[in-house]
Protein backbone atom coordinates (compact mmCIF):
# COMPACT_ATOMS: atom_id res chain seq x y z
CA UNK A 1 0.00 0.00 0.00
CA UNK A 2 3.25 2.44 0.96
CA UNK A 3 4.65 2.08 -2.50
CA UNK A 4 1.12 2.77 -4.32
CA UNK A 5 1.03 5.31 -2.30
CA UNK A 6 4.10 6.90 -3.11
CA UNK A 7 3.19 6.34 -6.51
CA UNK A 8 -0.12 8.20 -6.34
CA UNK A 9 1.05 11.14 -4.53
CA UNK A 10 5.10 11.76 -5.26
CA UNK A 11 4.31 14.97 -6.91
CA UNK A 12 2.28 16.40 -4.32
CA UNK A 13 4.73 15.21 -1.42
CA UNK A 14 7.35 16.82 -3.01
CA UNK A 15 6.12 19.97 -0.78
CA UNK A 16 5.30 18.17 2.09
CA UNK A 17 7.86 17.90 5.11
CA UNK A 18 6.40 14.58 6.44
CA UNK A 19 5.60 11.73 3.85
CA UNK A 20 3.00 9.31 5.88
CA UNK A 21 1.93 7.79 2.28
CA UNK A 22 -0.19 4.75 3.78
CA UNK A 23 -2.11 6.99 6.16
CA UNK A 24 -2.75 9.26 3.08
CA UNK A 25 -4.08 7.17 0.56
CA UNK A 26 -5.89 5.23 3.33
CA UNK A 27 -7.87 8.83 3.84
CA UNK A 28 -8.16 9.19 0.84
CA UNK A 29 -10.08 5.98 -0.33
CA UNK A 30 -12.46 5.78 2.51
CA UNK A 31 -13.66 9.54 1.58
CA UNK A 32 -15.01 7.04 -1.81
CA UNK A 33 -15.90 3.86 0.95
CA UNK A 34 -12.69 2.22 -0.61
CA UNK A 35 -10.07 -0.05 1.08
CA UNK A 36 -7.27 -0.88 -0.36
CA UNK A 37 -7.53 -4.57 0.25
CA UNK A 38 -10.71 -4.56 -1.81
CA UNK A 39 -8.77 -2.65 -4.98
CA UNK A 40 -5.98 -5.41 -4.98
CA UNK A 41 -8.46 -8.47 -5.37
Amino acid sequence: MADAARRLFAVSMRSKKSANHTDRLSKYLARFGLKFKSLRA
